[in-house]
């Protein structure tokens, strides 16, 4: 972003084409945030839960374990 702005700072001299150049550096922040939190939702969703692997084994442990009548 940063540099895509320096390079056209140059060329910016007319104001339309400097708003047209503020209108682009928005949309990009704006796409930039929302691959951001869809990003950050599917790691959520898919991260590793250590605390769910035990209770996993462990119920299978406990289901797998011989009753006594």
């Amino acid at each position: 972003m940063q540099e895509y702005l320096s390079i056209t700072r140059d060329y910016a001299s007319l104001p339309v084409i400097e708003e047209r150049r503020k209108e682009l550096a928005r949309s990009m922040e704006s796409l930039m945030a929302h691959l951001l939190k869809k990003n950050t939702a599917l790691m959520a969703a898919f991260c590793y839960d250590p605390l769910m692997d035990a209770y996993k084994e462990l119920k299978m442990q406990v289901d797998n374990y011989p009753r006594f009548p």
